[in-house]
C-alpha cells in the first residue's frame, strides 16, 4: 500500500499545500493532471486538479495549524481504498479536513475515498464551504471526533454519487444545505446533539438522516421524485422555523418520506412563520423501528409562537392529502391559510387546545371534510369558531356538516336536542303501540 505524507506547513504566498519533496516522484500515485510531463511538483494548490493512479493510496494530514483544502479536485477514477487520514493537532478552533470547496470524482461509485480521523487529531472544526461527490462514495468517519459544520455548507452528491457520513457535533447553530440528485444517496448520521438545522435543500435522491429530536428546517427546500422502496428517512420530526422558510414535497409517492417514530412528538409537524407545499398524495409518513409504516392522516400539524410572537402558517395543496389534527398553540393571533386548489383535505379533528384561526382561502363545498370538531368549536348552528373562508380583512362564517364531515358554507340540516327527543319519543311510542297489537 503506497504512502504520501501530506505536510501541514502553510505557504500564505501561494496558499498552497506543500509535499515533502523526497516523497515526491513521477511513479507516486497522486500526480498533478496539470502537468503535461507526468511528473509531480511536489505542490498541492488550491484550485489544482489530482489523480490517483491506483489503489490503496493513503494522504497523511498531519497539520500542526489551521488551513482548510481549497477549492481543489481529487479524481480516484474506479481506483479502490483511497484513504485521506487526520493526524491533526491543532490548537485553539482551527480545522482538520477543513473541505473548502473541495470536489471528489470517481468512474463509477464502486470507487471510493475514506476520510478519517486518527485518535490523536485534535476534536476541531470540519467543512467550511462544503464539497461535491460526485460518481463515487466518500465515506466520511469521524465518530467520537467533535466537529463543527461552519456557516451554512453545501453537501452536493451527484451522478450516482454516495455520501456516507458518521460522526459526533457539539454546534448546534451551524445548517447543512443537502443537493442530493436523483440517483445518488446519502447516509448521514450525527452522534449526541448532531446537526439539527438543515437549510435551504434539494433532495432528489434518497436520504437517511439519522439524528434523535427534531430537525429545525430553514430556508427553501425540496423533496422531489421519492418512492415508498427507497424512501427518505429523517431521524425525527420537521420545525419549519422562521420568516420565508418553506418545504415543498412534490413528484413523490405516498409513504415515502418517512419520519422515525421514536415518541408521540414525532407524529407532529411543527410551523413557524413557514410554508408547507403538499404537490403529491400523502407522501409524509411514520416508521416504528419494527418497519411499521404509519401514514401522513397520523401526522398532526401544529402552529407555533416564533421568537414569542404570533406565527403565521400556509398549507398549499396540489394534491388530494390527509393530516391529523391541527393544533395553533400559545397565541390567540397566530393563523394559519390553507390553500385548496381544488384538491380534497382529509383531517382528524381540531386540537381540544387549539387558539388561533385557520382561513381556507379558496374555500369550495366537499373538499375539506373533519372526522369529529369538537362542541367547545361549535355553536348551535354548528358553525365553527376558528376556521374561516376568506382571510383575516375578509372572511364568511363556515359551518361543520357531522352527517358528512364535510365543512360547508351554509347551515347543515342537522336536527336540534330537543328534535331528536321528539324523534325518539315518537318512536318508542310507535314501538309500544305495535307490541300492544301484537
Amino acid at each position: 500500500m503506497k504512502k504520501i505524507s501530506l505536510l501541514t506547513t502553510l505557504i500564505v504566498a501561494s496558499a498552497s499545500i506543500a509535499f515533502a519533496e523526497d516523497m515526491i516522484s513521477s511513479a507516486a500515485p497522486l500526480t498533478s493532471a496539470g502537468n503535461t510531463d507526468g511528473t509531480n511538483t511536489g505542490v498541492l494548490e488550491a484550485g489544482g486538479q489530482y489523480t490517483v493512479g491506483s489503489d490503496g493510496v493513503i494522504i497523511t494530514h498531519n497539520r500542526t495549524s489551521a488551513r482548510h483544502i481549497d477549492k481543489m479536485t481529487l479524481n480516484v477514477g474506479a481506483y479502490k481504498g483511497t484513504q485521506l487520514v487526520s493526524d491533526a493537532v491543532v490548537s485553539g478552533s482551527g480545522n482538520y479536513f477543513g473541505l473548502n470547496g473541495v470536489k471528489f470524482i470517481g468512474s463509477t461509485n464502486e470507487a471510493d475515498i475514506t476520510i478519517q480521523a486518527t485518535e490523536r487529531a485534535t476534536s476541531v472544526g470540519l467543512m467550511v464551504n462544503g464539497f461535491t461527490v460526485d460518481n463515487v462514495t466518500l465515506d466520511i468517519q469521524l465518530s467520537g471526533k467533535s466537529h463543527y459544520t461552519h456557516g451554512s455548507t453545501k453537501w452536493i452528491v451527484k451522478n450516482n454519487g454516495i455520501l456516507k457520513f458518521e460522526g459526533a457535533n457539539t454546534a448546534t447553530t451551524n445548517k447543512v444545505s443537502l443537493d442530493i440528485e436523483s440517483g445518488s444517496v446519502a447516509e448521514l448520521k450525527f452522534d449526541g446533539s448532531g446537526v439539527n438545522h438543515l437549510a435551504s435543500s434539494t433532495i432528489a435522491g434518497q436520504l437517511v438522516f439519522k439524528r434523535a429530536g427534531s430537525l429545525n428546517v430553514y430556508g427553501t427546500n425540496y423533496i422531489t421524485g421519492q418512492t415508498a422502496s427507497k424512501a427518505t428517512l429523517f431521524g425525527g420530526r420537521w420545525d419549519l422555523v422562521g420568516n420565508g422558510v418553506s418545504m415543498t414535497i412534490e413528484d413523490s409517492e405516498e409513504n415515502s418520506v418517512l419520519f422515525r417514530y421514536g415518541n408521540e412528538a414525532d407524529k407532529k409537524l411543527i410551523m413557524r412563520n413557514s410554508t408547507l407545499t403538499l404537490n403529491s398524495s400523502n407522501a409524509i409518513g411514520i416508521r416504528k423501528d419494527d418497519g411499521t409504516i404509519m401514514g401522513q392522516e397520523n401526522i398532526s400539524l401544529e402552529i407555533g409562537q416564533y421568537e414569542g410572537t404570533p406565527s403565521t402558517a400556509e398549507l398549499i395543496l396540489g394534491a388530494d392529502n390527509s393530516l391529523g389534527n391541527i393544533h395553533i398553540d400559545s397565541n390567540a393571533n397566530s393563523k394559519l391559510y390553507i390553500t385548496l386548489n381544488g384538491n380534497r383535505l382529509d383531517l382528524n379533528g381540531l386540537s381540544t387546545a387549539l387558539i388561533g384561526t385557520i382561513y381556507i382561502s379558496d374555500f369550495e363545498e366537499e373538499l375539506i371534510c373533519f372526522q369529529n370538531i369538537d362542541e367547545k368549536f361549535l355553536d348551535p348552528n354548528y358553525e365553527i369558531s376558528c376556521i374561516k373562508s376568506g382571510n383575516a380583512d375578509s372572511n364568511t362564517a363556515l359551518y361543520w356538516d357531522s352527517a358528512t364531515g364535510y365543512i360547508t358554507a351554509n347551515i347543515p340540516a342537522v336536527p336540534e336536542p330537543a328534535t331528536f327527543a321528539v324523534i325518539f319519543g315518537a318512536l318508542a311510542l310507535s314501538f309500544v303501540a305495535y307490541r300492544k297489537r301484537k
